[in-house]
This record gives C-alpha cells, structure tokens and sequence, in this order.
C-alpha cells in the first residue's frame, strides 16, 4: 500500500496513519466505526507510470449523516469530515486530459487514469505547540468606507476624452519594466546576514517567522532597517492537509496577530509551510481559504512557474521560478523570461539556513551580484507586489475636467490604506506623454509641483492622507 508522503513524516504528530484500509471499488461501503476528522487517500493506478501532469476527475467520501465531501483527484486525496465516512465514491471510467497513448506495440490503448482501488489513511489528532488563544481581530489594510483623494493638474495638449484611456496606473511603479523578489522562510539564524547581503545588492526579501519568533523584537527591527518585509510562515508550521480546517484558519491568523502586536502595522504577506496542499471539507479547499479568511493579500507556495504582474490568477496560491540554490542555466532562464515580458517577476526563494559555509556566502554575494540592481528593474518584497496589484485595482478616477487655462484636472480616489502601508509603495500615475510637469493636491495639504518624465510622475511616499468618509 502506498506510504505516507514525505513531508508528513518530518512531524509525527500529524504524520497520516495507515489502516490497511484498501477500497478496490468505485463505490464502496467502508467498515463502520471509523472515526471522523482527516483522511488520506491514495488512488491505486492501473498504469502508475503513466500518470502525470494535471489529473482529472474526483472522489467523494460520505459521512454518516449524508455529509459530501468532494475533492479533485489527485496522488494524494485529502479530505476532512465532520462525521464518521461510510462510503468512498470515484468514477467508473476518469478520462485523462491527453489523449490516451499506446502501453506498448501491438496491445492497444491505456487510459493512465483508470483505478484499480485506493487506500484509506486516518491521520491523528493535530496537538499545537502553541496555544491558538488570541481573540483580537487583523489590523485591517484598508477602509471600507474611506477614500484617499488626490488630484492631477497638467498642461497638455491631450483633449479630455483621450485623457481617460492615457491617465492610469503602468505595469509597475517608476517606470519599471520588471519586478524582482525573494523570500526566506523558518526564521533560521542566518536571517540577519542573508538580509544585509540581500541589502547590500539592492534586493528587499521577504521573511517569513513562525514560532516564537514574533518576540524578537531586535530582529524584527533590524529586518524592517534593512527594507526587508517581517511576515507570517503560520503560528506552528503545521501540516495544513492534515489538521482541521478551524485549526489551520487559527493557525494562520494567530501568527499574524502576533507579529502585528511587536510591529505595530498589518502583515499582509503569508508563505505556506510544507508547501499547498490541498485539503477539502464541504466548503472546498479549506488551506487555501483559511489564508484568504486571515486576511493575506498574497500566500507563496513552493512550485514553479513564472508570472507577470497582470497573471497571479490566484495570489493566494503563488508560484515562484525557482529555488536561489538551482542551477545556474535555470535562473539565468528564468530572469530571461521575466525581462522579456512587461511586468514580468523574476521570484526566488530559500532558507539562510541553507547558506553553510563561508564559501557558501562568497557563492551567495556573487549570486546577489549577478542580478541585484540591474536596469529597469524594481526591487520589491512580496507584500509591496501585491500592494501594487491592489493599488492597480483599487485607484479609480472619479473626475476629469478642462480649467479652461490650458490645464487637466484630474482627481483619483482609492479606499485609504493603513498609513504605514501607504509609505511601503510609490504611486506612480501614468500621464500623457507631453506633460512635464504636474501638480499634486491631498485633501487638506498645500499643492506640490512634481516633474513628469516619460509619460509617468511618482507622487512622494510621505504624501499625507486625508480621506474622507463615503
């Protein structure tokens, strides 16, 4: 019978338990007794080398009282149900996306999704380290009811129905053609000095504690000096598939409400531990939930792929192009692709941990050195890429008018954001390409003369905020 996956066993507690429970049946009556809680499943494949990519199809698993829990297929099915399972359900015939191929000479045609049987693991009871006892609420990102408004004044010789197809927000802020970002995950104690080596090349990385480790408040200082991001790895860096969905949700949010209390502002950026995997009650994937429900604007996995700024379908579910220690030819790939698309991410991550030795570190500046502070290129943390897809979508134009003395006005509002978010992210507005020059005015503060290069003019991070009330 198949084993349990590798990364269940680095945490006993949560390591799925096998019961030699092997369904050989698309519907199938289970014993009674069994308990309620999370489950493992393991389909049987006829044809296990012939699985491979995207799979397709489902499986239910019913409970006791008519509960239906239904979860995309996959190597590993992970569900949670309320009531003891009675039954375990999978199609008769599961087409594959691909068009099924040859097993060998002569022998005809094989469908690699076709089941033979699964097998049924019971995973115990999670037990945190830490206890999942605060009740406050997030520091909220941003009002509901209140809008910051700013107004643009210019000369141009643009007329005002052209200007609302010319007056947006670009790909990325100052004129950028590309983004770069990493991140460091587990808190290890090599931190500090990946952070000033990341410093020291122009990069701001993103970190992500779990633990205790919101009570250091000297490192947390030092990491925010530096331009790097403090953010939430969860409370006890559990295996999420394999613990209730309440308790992940807590799991996600109590770590965030501990770093929010040392640092004062929201943490808006999540990376999952173990990497996402999802897990299904009646509700769907509740890892996947339980960080949207905390609050995250972002949440990094560990798979591969790479983005633009306009793609991150998900971005609670974001991909990265690779780990720092991959080969040399991969990452040079990967920054290729990223510089050749507008708005393209060039994304890597890692452990400090992993840097040992001192010629670990020399390895490591060279690395830095070969891509820190290139041309064109925003250096940002994840939280401030996703402060700026959220500005993308939030800033509007609410009125455009001609002053009759060669001048557009042109006021934007967006839902004010919390003040020390605000200064995190340059707002940089998209003019028409003849202006040099544009007049800024907050709500309440006295105008201020900014120049305009290239068709864009980035308004100062300490621009004050005086929002008013819808």
């Amino acid at each position: 019978a198949p084993s349990a996956p590798a990364d269940a066993t680095a945490d006993a507690s949560t390591a799925p338990r096998m019961l030699g429970l092997l369904v050989e049946t698309t519907t199938s009556a289970l014993p009674p007794g069994l308990p309620p809680g999370n489950w493992q499943i393991s389909p049987a494949f006829r044809f296990p080398a012939a699985v491979r990519g995207t799979l397709s199809g489902a499986m239910t698993v019913i409970g006791a009282d008519g509960e239906r829990i239904t979860a995309p297929m996959s190597r590993r099915v992970n569900v949670y149900l309320d009531q003891a399972p009675v039954s375990l359900e999978w199609p008769a015939s599961v087409a594959d996306n691909t068009p099924p191929s040859p097993a060998a000479p002569g022998t005809g045609l094989i469908n690699p999704m076709s089941i033979k049987g699964a097998v049924l693991q019971s995973v115990p009871l999670y037990q945190p380290r830490l206890p999942l006892d605060r009740k406050n609420a997030p520091l909220p990102v941003a009002s509901p009811d209140r809008r910051t408004l700013v107004t643009l004044s210019f000369a141009t010789g643009t007329g005002v129905s052209d200007i609302k197809r010319q007056v947006a927000l670009p790909l990325l802020p100052c004129g950028a053609q590309t983004a770069v970002v990493t991140s460091w995950d587990d808190g290890a104690a090599n931190d500090q000095r990946c952070a000033a080596a990341l410093e020291k090349h122009g990069f701001h990385g993103t970190f992500f504690l779990m633990n205790n480790q919101a009570g250091r408040a000297d490192f947390l200082a030092e990491l925010e000096r530096r331009g790097m991001e403090v953010a939430s790895h969860s409370l006890n860096h559990p295996h999420a598939w394999t613990i209730a969905p309440d308790l992940w949700a807590a799991e996600c949010l109590q770590m965030r409400l501990r770093l929010e209390a040392a640092l004062g502002h929201p943490v808006i950026s999540f990376a999952y531990p173990y990497n996402h995997v999802p897990a299904c009650d009646a509700r769907g994937d509740y890892v996947l939930r339980g960080v949207r429900e905390a609050g995250y604007l972002s949440g990094r996995t560990t798979r591969n792929g790479g983005e633009t700024i306009t793609g991150y379908a998900e971005p609670l579910a974001l991909v990265t192009d690779t780990h720092f220690l991959a080969s040399p030819d991969r990452l040079e790939k990967a920054w290729q692709r990223a510089v050749s698309q507008p708005g393209g991410v060039f994304y890597f991550w890692g452990h400090s941990r992993e840097i040992r030795t001192e010629a670990d570190w020399q390895k490591f500046d060279a690395f830095l050195a070969r891509y820190g502070r290139q041309p064109g290129a925003w250096y940002a943390t994840q939280g401030q890429l996703f402060l700026w897809r959220w500005l993308r979508d939030n800033v509007r134009i609410d009125n455009i008018t001609d002053a009759r003395n060669g001048q557009i006005r042109v006021t934007l509002s967006w839902p004010e954001l919390d003040r020390w978010l605000a200064k995190q992210v340059p707002l940089t507005v998209q003019v028409p390409a003849d202006v040099t020059q544009v007049t800024v005015e907050a709500t309440g503060t006295a105008p201020r003369e900014l120049p305009a290069s290239g068709g864009l003019v980035t308004l100062p991070a300490d621009l004050p905020q005086y929002p008013v009330t819808l």
